[in-house]
């Protein structure tokens, strides 16, 4: 292995099915050599047409305001 800026060299990749952390840890640490990245379009703030029903609520509180 190559030495990394530190001039060490670096450690073995060791983890347990792309999981870093114990497997009773509280936080589980995803791997980074074997975990994906996480997508940034998990949160879409498109705007979107309400239900039926949450539209049955809109007009009933629409009709209700003089």
């Amino acid at each position: 292995m190559s030495p990394d800026r530190y001039g060490e060299t670096e450690a073995a990749h060791s983890c347990r099915n792309g999981w870093l952390s114990a497997h009773d840890a509280d936080v589980a640490i995803p791997c980074p050599h074997c975990r994906p990245p996480r997508k940034s379009d998990i949160t879409d703030y498109a705007e979107r047409i309400p239900s039926a029903l949450a539209q049955q609520a809109i007009n009933a509180n629409e009709s209700e305001i003089p």
